[in-house]
């Protein structure tokens, strides 16, 4: 025997992003969210496109190939991993 579930109940819609990340859904128009855009020209958290980079080399929405941009990436971390280095030793 199934339980009498109430059909009263009200709920309000969850309100969703009108420019949302397409990998997490989160609002990309947060002030607290950094973007990166694609050269293909598809936005997303910067996390996510790392995490998304690190699996395979493309963009999640069209698949275009993106080697040289995972590269950068990697690039420009190594970059700012060294300036922090060299600040603290400036120390």
């Amino acid at each position: 025997k199934r339980a009498k579930v109430s059909t009263d109940i009200q709920r309000e819609p969850s309100p969703s992003p009108k420019n949302p990340c397409p990998i997490c859904l989160g609002d990309l128009l947060d002030p607290d969210t950094k973007v990166e855009a694609t050269p293909c020209a598809h936005l997303f958290c910067s996390d996510c496109l790392d995490r998304a980079l690190k699996v395979r080399s493309m963009c999640p929405v069209c698949r275009e190939p993106l080697e040289d941009l995972q590269q950068n990436i990697n690039e420009t971390f190594s970059e700012n991993e060294e300036e922090v280095q060299l600040s603290e030793n400036d120390f």
